[in-house]
């Protein structure tokens, strides 16, 4: 698609143009890049790296320019993401930050019902510090461990208690 190959040589691709409602056009795409892991075959270390190495989630700060671009593409709520009168946002936003990139499995455990317990309690409060947070402003790893007051490893295993399926989450700064 273009002769720089910005995220690497193209091997397929597929997209669909849709139309807003108030006629404003989008494109949903997928990409195939030759020699990209392949997320269930390949090991979980090689798809991070594959993601960080295309997929920088930080804002650039020495570049005006370039700053107020993402910062324009960042997520906002809007009326379609808290349909029927929702409060949660149906697309899972805010993502709980990371210290780094990470492919995070549910949990299969057998563990004790209180221990179960223990981490949707957790989760909960981790999803209610994220939803109280106002428009633009950001909590960083560190400080939410710290305001939860819990280590890195209950917070994992407290967000792979919510999870039904495979999930990257990335240190977003």
């Amino acid at each position: 698609m273009s002769e720089t190959d910005p995220l690497g040589k193209l091997k397929d691709w597929f997209y669909r143009f849709e139309y807003q409602q108030r006629g404003s056009p989008h494109i949903h795409m997928l990409i195939w890049l030759e020699n990209a892991p392949v997320f269930g075959v390949d090991k979980d270390e090689d798809v991070v790296n594959f993601i960080d190495q295309i997929i920088p989630c930080r804002k650039p700060d020495n570049n005006t320019e370039l700053f107020d671009l993402v910062n324009k593409q960042t997520y906002r709520h809007s009326h379609t993401c808290r349909k029927n009168s929702k409060k949660v946002c149906r697309f899972n936003y805010p993502q709980p930050p990371m210290r780094s990139t990470q492919i995070l499995h549910p949990l299969d455990d057998n563990a004790p019902e209180t221990v179960l317990r223990a981490r949707k309690e957790l989760w909960e409060n981790i999803k209610n510090k994220l939803d109280v947070l106002k428009e633009g402003e950001d909590v960083t790893f560190e400080q939410l461990l710290k305001e939860l007051d819990v280590s890195e490893y209950q917070y994992i295993l407290a967000i792979r208690s919510s999870l039904n399926c495979p999930t990257i989450l990335t240190p977003m700064s």
